[in-house]
């Protein structure tokens, strides 16, 4: 996990950092979705794609967030419900569906689940007037 980390000056300020957790993870396109978004946010970010295995998930997402500069997650599939055992709260949409598919720190503590698998669908059915 050390590698999560990096600096973007020398003043060492810390980039924030986001990852996703899944398996398998190496087809995501997020690093790229992440990466258009912070140059057009003029925002400087790390996206990580994190492998993980069902019995070390909940540790590499507290490890993860354990760091300062680890402000979100996303979660996927198989993963979805197991995540939602490291969350402090949970948004309606997430109770409702008994799973979540991103995980946000709060105040630098608290992790927030949400699904916004549904949001995200309806989104995309009306763009393409479905």
């Amino acid at each position: 996990m050390n590698d999560i980390v990096s600096k973007k000056n020398s003043k060492n300020d810390e980039i924030d950092n986001f990852a996703l957790f899944g398996n398998p993870v190496s087809h995501s396109k997020s690093p790229e979705i992440y990466k258009i978004f912070s140059k057009e946010q003029g925002v400087q970010l790390q996206y990580k794609l994190l492998s993980v295995c069902k019995n070390n998930l909940t540790e590499e997402i507290k490890c993860f967030f354990s760091l300062k500069s680890s402000k979100g997650a996303n979660i996927t599939v198989p993963f979805k419900e197991t995540a939602i055992s490291v969350c402090h709260s949970l948004t309606d949409r997430a109770k409702v569906s008994n799973s979540i598919n991103v995980i946000k720190k709060l105040n630098n503590e608290i992790l927030l689940g949400d699904n916004t698998d549904g949001v995200g669908l309806i989104y995309d059915l009306k763009k393409k007037n479905l």
